[in-house]
């Protein structure tokens, strides 16, 4: 989402997989508070953080804790 050098071709091949159903995808609550403000952070923009968020709402279901 930040699309770091070091990691985006790893996350380019996760996320391809979760798109074509090869895998299933769970996400906690907690994750997606930590998602929106690390991306808010790095970016310092509050609607890339937003749009991170729900890019990973699209993909992942939100496991039950």
């Amino acid at each position: 989402m930040l699309e770091r050098e070091r990691f985006i071709n790893e996350v380019d091949t996760l996320f391809g997989t979760i798109q074509s159903r090869q895998i299933e995808d769970f996400v906690t609550a907690t994750t997606l508070t930590n998602i929106f403000y690390i991306v808010k952070k790095e970016a310092k923009s509050i609607e890339q953080a937003r749009e991170a968020v729900s890019r990973t709402l699209r993909l992942m279901q939100i496991c039950p804790v």
